[in-house]
Order: C-alpha cells, then structure tokens, then sequence
C-alpha cells in the first residue's frame, strides 16, 4: 500500500497573502472614501458659501437702484415744469395738460433710471472682489429685462446675481418692481390724515412696554407690514404708528396726542378707551367701539364704518366715512359725523372732509417693492 505524505506549509502562506491583500483592499477604500468625502464636503461648502455671494450680490445691487431712486424726484419735477412752461407760453393751462405733465415726469424719471441701469450700474457686471478668502460676486443686468408699464406705471427690473467662491459658481434670477405712481401728490384736496411713511423707511414696532394683559407704544414712529392682531390692551401715546395691513384690536385700545395710520381693515371688538389729540386712518372698513369721551379726534375711513356709542364729554370728534356709516348714536353737538353718500358737500372743494393746503403738486420718491422673488439658476 502507497503512503501520501501531506506538507500544508503552502497554505499557510497563501491565507497569510489572502489577509493581507484583504486588508490592503479595506485601507485603500478607506483612504478613496475619505478622500472623497473630504473632497465633497469642500464642494458643499463652495456651493454653500456662492448661494451666499449670490444673495449678498442681490442685496448690493438692490442697494444701489434703490439709491438712484433718490434722485428721481428732481428729474421728474424738472420734465413736468418744462412741460406746464412750454404749454402755458400757448394758451391757459388745463387739467388733461397736468394729467399729460404728470405723465411726463414719471416717464423721465424711468427714463434717467433706465439710463442708469444701462451705463453707470453696468460696472456691476465686473467680478466684486470681497476678499482674497471670502470670493466674488457678480451683476449681469439685461437693458432688455427693464421693462416699464405705462398704464400702470410699473418698472420691472431683472437682473442675475452670481457668487464665485474657488471656481464654483451659483446664480439667482431676480425680480424688482418699482412703483412710479407714488412719485406725485397734490396737497390741494389731500385727505386730513396723510400717509406719515410714504416710502416706507419707518422701523419695525416694538413694545415700549409689554406685561401681564397690556402692550404700550410711547414716543416712537414705527411700522407693522402686513395685518397685526393687537392680542393685548394697548396704549398708544404720543406715537406714529402705520400698519401696511388690516388691525384687529380684540381688546381695548387708549389713543392719546398720536396718529394710528392702518391700511387696510380696521376693527375693535370691546370698544375703545377715550381717544384723545389724536387721528386715525383706515384704508378700507372700520368697526370701532365706543367712542366715550374721546376729545380732539379726526378719524379717516375710506371704505364703510360701523360706529357705536359716542356719549360722555366727547367733544371736537370729526368723523369722515367714505362709504356709508352704520351707527355713530352720539347726543353731543362736538361730534361731527360726515359720510360720502348723505354728505357730498363734506368731501369738495373747502368741505369739512379735505384739508386746508395749497394746492402745491409735490414729487416724492417712488415706492421701491423689496419683497422681490428669486430662483437659483442650475449651474452646469
């Protein structure tokens, strides 16, 4: 019988080999993995820091239209006095030739605007440098992307943005519009209470004082954009304050030697304290509460009121509704009520409704639209 003889000598050393291309293997992939990782954290980051570029080229350029806006005033007013000069060297002056005046004005303030945006703004279109290790930005504005409605008299603005951080570029399409029909308004026959933010610059409202059930507004000028519920008992004294929305005041309201300019809706559920040296505005409809003795008191409403009781010592309390009024029982002869429907007269030329000015046309800058949209544009 043959004997076999078996040497495992040889294996041994195979899975010694096997083991270590195995673990070889494993680093390397460890190694690529990590490279990789690494190498898409900084991707990210660029693309994280250019979205960022982007948006401040956004706000810089936003800037500096809204800058040039300041200087159309005097270019508008310059064009509708050149054009009331020229027809009044022809014959007497008429109201379609200060409409057409009008006119003019604005467009030569879009005109210098666009004029603007085409030349001296274009320098924008040149990389931005913020910094050696912050990136660039840049502005691409299209002359064909400044587009102006007439009959509106709405400007369209479009521009791209783009921020440049290590070669990796990301872009926002923008959109800003600009309102030229603000720029002009007659003081003859301005209502009694004026906008007292017309391009809006105030600051965002905050509470003087807010605790337990009561929020106060003392010696400030300030906004809320946007409609705002007055949750708390509120006191406003000698104060400006301008809601760009509706109010609603669930609770009770003290107005004293302030103006309260609310744009939209107007509505007080309980009823107010008095009101006193103090006017209020209301773009639209109004329910006020009672109205007990409140003293020197103008309110505006442009829409329809409701009005409840006005008892007590209320005195010198004008009252102009521009639609119709329900309510308002007051047995005192201070309380003048005046709504447009049963008093026309009030709302005419010197009537009780208008205020006492000089009939000067004044040019302000238009309302420039900051809530403009964006969307990032996919970078090959």
């Amino acid at each position: 019988m043959k004997k076999y003889f078996y040497n495992d000598e040889g294996y041994s050393l195979l899975i010694v080999l096997l083991i270590i291309s195995i673990f070889t293997i494993l680093i390397l992939s460890f190694i690529r993995i990590s490279a990789s990782t690494t190498k898409q954290n900084i991707i990210v980051e660029d693309n994280f820091k250019s979205a960022a570029l982007a948006e401040m080229g956004v706000e810089f350029y936003t800037t500096a239209i809204e800058n040039e806006l300041e200087k159309l005033s005097s270019v508008a007013e310059n064009a509708y006095n050149t054009y009331i000069a020229n027809v009044s060297k022809i014959r007497e002056v008429t109201q379609t030739d200060i409409k057409n005046a009008i006119d003019e004005g604005i467009k030569a303030a879009f005109n210098s605007l666009k004029s603007k945006l085409e030349s001296d703004l274009i320098q924008y279109q040149n990389k931005i440098d913020i910094g050696s290790n912050y990136g660039q930005f840049s502005i691409t504005p299209d002359p064909s992307l400044i587009t102006f409605d007439i009959v509106n008299k709405i400007a369209e603005i479009k521009f791209v943005s783009t921020g440049i951080q290590n070669n990796v570029e990301e872009s926002i399409e923008s959109t800003i519009t600009i309102n030229f029909g603000t720029m002009n308004r007659t003081s003859s026959h301005d209502e009694l209470i004026s906008d007292p933010d017309p391009n809006n610059k105030y600051s965002v409202c905050i509470p003087s004082s807010s605790k337990n059930n009561h929020e106060g507004y003392s010696n400030i000028s300030c906004k809320f954009d946007g409609e705002r519920t007055f949750t708390k008992q509120t006191s406003i004294s000698y104060s400006t304050i301008k809601i760009t929305g509706s109010a609603k005041f669930p609770n009770k309201i003290g107005i004293s030697n302030s103006t309260l300019y609310v744009s939209g809706d107007f509505s007080d559920g309980n009823g107010n304290d008095a009101i006193i040296k103090s006017n209020i505005f209301v773009g639209k409809n109004a329910v006020f509460g009672n109205l007990n003795n409140s003293k020197d008191v103008i309110i505006v409403v442009m829409g329809n009121a409701t009005i409840g009781n006005i008892q007590g010592s209320a005195s010198n309390v004008k009252i102009c509704v521009h639609g119709t009024v329900t309510g308002g029982s007051s047995n005192n002869s201070g309380v003048k009520i005046y709504d447009k429907n049963n008093n026309p007269e009030a709302f005419e030329e010197n009537g009780a409704c208008i205020g006492n000015s000089s009939g000067d046309l004044i040019w302000d800058v238009p309302f420039f639209d900051k809530n403009y949209s964006y969307n990032y544009v996919k970078q090959n």
